[in-house]
């Protein structure tokens, strides 16, 4: 009876040792060789390199640092808000391949308050529901805001179905409220494809823009709309 017992408890401790490996999350992001399981950790370890999807995952990540960021043919969903954020004084590049998504009411595929590039890749708000000027739909937004120094190269598509929510907000809503980003935030656009939302591109208060080539497409306004300064 005792050795029955002993070797039960040593059968159950070979699969307690055993459980950390058989349910360990498996790596969505890596650095350099190093594999991480969130996204957000792999930008923490970043210290100015590159962060490479390796599958396609799900949560809200915010860059405080400098760090690259290669989409690896994968797409990021946000969990809950938005699904980059970048904060003032941040740097973030965007290269390769993939998606950037947002399936939340209110929220962002993007929201700048830092310095971006964006140099490949589809940013987009898939579940996007808005009707028209007066209905979100339930599910409306920016598909980016722009708070900050953003660059848009060639190659990049940014996409909005909806009909609520302007596709891409450059600068301030309501200039007289507290700016988040910067005083005066700049965009430069100088390619790629823009297609849908209430207005296409909105230069708005504080904000200039500079668009030196791409494909811009709206069917319910305007493919522009300036409120402040803007060289096309």
């Amino acid at each position: 009876m005792k050795r029955r017992i002993l070797a039960i408890l040593l059968t159950i401790c070979m699969v307690a040792t055993l459980l950390p490996t058989a349910f360990a999350a498996e790596a969505v992001a890596k650095v350099g060789e190093s594999s991480y399981e969130t996204v957000q950790a792999a930008v923490n370890a970043a210290e100015g390199g590159t962060v490479t999807l390796l599958k396609d995952t799900a949560e809200d990540v915010a860059i405080s640092g400098t760090v690259t960021l290669n989409l690896g043919g994968f797409k990021l969903t946000n969990a809950s808000g938005n699904t980059i954020t970048v904060n003032k004084d941040a740097n973030l590049t965007i290269e390769g391949e993939g998606t950037v998504d947002n399936v939340t009411h209110g929220k962002a595929a993007i929201y700048n308050m830092g310095t971006v590039e964006i140099k490949g890749g589809t940013i987009e708000r898939s579940a996007e529901a808005g009707v028209d000027a007066s209905n979100s739909g339930g599910n409306s937004y920016y598909t980016i805001l722009n708070h900050g120094t953003m660059t848009v190269q060639a190659g990049v598509t940014v996409n909005n179905k909806g009909r609520y929510s302007s596709l891409f907000e450059n600068g301030y809503f309501d200039y007289s409220k507290n700016r988040d980003g910067i005083d005066a935030p700049t965009l430069t656009i100088n390619g790629g494809l823009f297609d849908g939302g209430l207005n296409t591109i909105k230069n708005d208060d504080g904000a200039s823009l500079t668009i030196n080539n791409g494909t811009f497409k709206n069917y319910t306004q305007a493919a522009f709309m300036n409120h402040n300064i803007a060289t096309v």
